[in-house]
């Protein structure tokens, strides 16, 4: 991910002295800057289950007995899955329809639903991660409730 998030930012800053200093810019980098965005922040939101890191409103989960935190930590993660999986559908789909299309993209001219990738793979990950979450709470009720407090 750090190499990607480098690359992009070079790319950026070669853009912009290209841009005004040269008055002329890469026909292609917007387009492929776009898409490693997209590829960042699917595969930042799967680390952001992994770890825990994800934003979050915890006012009543820092309220509540330790009996309900595990609740509440249980339906976050349900519904954490629920939706990953139902964003890895709506992908799923979205690719498979821009694919019949047989659209490429206008600078890079590659297939116009490889930029949708990133969608499925992310969301799947942020799901299973999720499930496997909720596994632990399964298997160890305590486990997982301190992680919101890290960073």
């Amino acid at each position: 991910m750090w190499a990607i998030i480098l690359q992009m930012a070079l790319l950026t800053f070669v853009q912009v002295i290209l841009r005004y200093l040269f008055h002329n810019a890469l026909s292609w980098a917007e387009e492929l800057l776009r898409f490693e965005v997209i590829f960042v922040a699917f595969m930042g939101a799967a680390m952001g289950v992994k770890y825990g890191t994800h934003i979050g409103v915890d006012f009543l989960y820092q309220l509540s007995p330790a009996r309900m935190k595990s609740f509440l930590k249980m339906v976050e993660r349900l519904l954490t899955s629920a939706f990953s999986f139902f964003l890895f559908y709506l992908a799923v789909v979205t690719v498979l329809k821009v694919k019949a299309s047989g659209l490429i993209t206008p600078a890079l001219r590659i297939p116009a639903y490889i930029p949708y990738l990133p969608v499925i793979l992310g969301s799947l990950i942020m799901g299973i991660r999720s499930g496997l979450k909720i596994g632990e709470l399964f298997s160890n009720p305590g486990r997982g409730l301190e992680e919101k407090k890290e960073g």
